[in-house]
Formats: C-alpha cells, sequence, structure tokens
C-alpha cells in the first residue's frame, strides 16, 4: 500500500525537498518544518511559511543553526524573537 504514499513522505529527502516546494497547505509546510528528520527539508519548509509566530518558533528552537538563520531571515516582525516563550 506504500506504493501511493505522498513525496513528501518519500524515503529519499531530496524527493521530499521537491516535493516541499510544492505545497500550499501551512498547516502540512508547519508540521514537515518542525518534525522532518532532514534539516535541508525542514528548510525548505519554513521558506515557504506564512504564519509568524510558527515562523519565531523556529527560529528560535530549530537544532540547526542554518534552519534557524532561514527562519530569521523569513520573519517579517524582527521583534517576534524578543518575545518571551
Amino acid at each position: 500500500m506504500g506504493l501511493f504514499k505522498p513525496k513528501w513522505k518519500h524515503s529519499d529527502p531530496d524527493v521530499r525537498k521537491e516535493a516541499v516546494k510544492k505545497i500550499e497547505d501551512q498547516g502540512l509546510l508547519k508540521n514537515i518544518a518542525k518534525n522532518d528528520v532532514v534539516d535541508l527539508v525542514r528548510m525548505e519548509a519554513v521558506k515557504r511559511l506564512e504564519d509568524q509566530n510558527t515562523i519565531a518558533d523556529i527560529s528560535k528552537h530549530d537544532e540547526k543553526e542554518y534552519v534557524r538563520e532561514t527562519a530569521v531571515e523569513k520573519l517579517e516582525d524582527q521583534e517576534a524573537l524578543a518575545c518571551k516563550e
């Protein structure tokens, strides 16, 4: 039954990364940005996110510095970085 698995769930991270570029669903992008095991896939999802609260959260908590930096660049309200958790 795994033949029809969505590409964003593919075992190859490069396939997942390319699939993320086509996703419009912000809830799904949020899930991928916070939970994918591969940092480059998370970073691609962050680039497509619109929710500033989620982006701010990722900018503070992602384990990889360059994913956090991508989130910081995506923030429209830099003051969100200073907000307490």
